[in-house]
């Protein structure tokens, strides 16, 4: 970890740094948590907070807990206080690795936290660390702004997909048919799906266009994800668009990685300018359509009849954001 200070130190914060913290609140943010909150986070056994020194000078904190009977699996950063005079220094960044090797340390993989959508200072700082915008949660603060929550897991990230990817990209989407759609699909069709084929598919797309919007998810540098988004194909309005395709290899279903991934293509999509996203599930899926559901996607009432192996329903799905704080 660096940053431009000289002397930077990090300590455990104890109830002795109460009203320092405070102190960094206030003038961070206007306002203090009280008293009684912060004693909470700092003598729980789940909560881990840290004073930060330039010198003897307390320049910022950080706080993170985990949850070990609710959701064992991560933690939550509460806090990431820096007093306005050491603003772009570095220290944002020093704390939010101090949170991540923290993490790291108890065994966890995955790390939340939310944030105002109009700091987007923050918000790029986040973003530089892998984390993936997963929701966005209007009306959140009690000032009526917008938030969203961001995710950080160990080793994942989502980039757009090169023609190099082909065989981890054809892999995962036979893969994830044949796990998906086994018993709504034809077994004889999901069978006969080729891997080879599918990677040859993305080979020839990449190689006529090369910025086509096609995305891989990585998990500590192999591919366990597809993604498809970008313009609505079916419609000539310019702020509609649509998630064409998002798959993820069976064995990492229910981790959290696909709500990652849709909510990569959400906010990419968002802004970019679209107001409304669809996407389409087969009428049978139950599994993905309760995903969407949970996603935010309402279902419109529309549908259409396609052949995979035989005819099947196809059931539209479609999230307007109205707020665009």
């Amino acid at each position: 970890m660096t940053s431009s200070f000289n002397n930077i130190r990090i300590k455990r914060i104890t109830i002795d740094d109460l009203a320092t913290v405070q102190a960094i609140d206030k003038a961070a943010y206007g306002t203090a948590e009280p008293a009684e909150w912060l004693e909470e986070g700092i003598t729980d056994h789940e909560g881990y907070y840290f004073l930060v020194y330039d010198d003897e000078t307390p320049v910022g904190y950080c706080g993170m807990y985990h949850m070990t009977s609710r959701e064992p699996n991560y933690c939550k950063i509460s806090t990431i206080a820096v007093l306005p005079e050491h603003h772009g220094k570095g220290l944002g960044r020093f704390m939010l690795q101090k949170t991540l090797d923290t993490a790291k340390e108890l065994g966890l993989n995955s790390t939340k936290l939310e944030v105002a959508t109009t700091n987007i200072a923050a918000i790029n700082l986040y973003k530089s660390f892998d984390f993936i915008v997963g929701e966005h949660k209007e009306n959140y603060y009690e000032n009526g702004d917008d938030a969203y929550i961001m995710w950080y897991y160990s080793g994942f990230k989502i980039r757009s997909a090169t023609v190099a990817d082909a065989e981890g990209f054809g892999g995962v989407h036979v893969s994830s048919w044949q796990a998906a759609y086994k018993g709504i699909i034809p077994d004889d069709y999901l069978s006969a799906m080729s891997p080879e084929a599918s990677a040859q598919r993305l080979v020839e797309v990449l190689t006529a266009e090369p910025d086509a919007p096609f995305f891989v998810a990585e998990l500590n540098g192999k591919i366990i994800g597809n993604l498809l988004f970008g313009k609505f194909r079916n419609s000539d309005y310019d702020n509609i668009g649509e998630v064409g395709a998002i798959y993820l290899l069976p064995e990492y279903w229910g981790k959290g990685y696909g709500k990652a991934m849709m909510g990569y293509a959400m906010d990419s999509l968002h802004n970019q300018g679209y107001k409304t996203i669809i996407i389409w599930a087969l009428e049978q899926n139950e599994r993905a359509r309760n995903f969407y559901e949970k996603m935010g996607f309402e279902y419109t009432g529309q549908k259409n009849t396609i052949e995979i192996g035989k005819p099947l329903t196809n059931v539209e799905y479609s999230l307007t954001r109205i707020s665009t704080k």
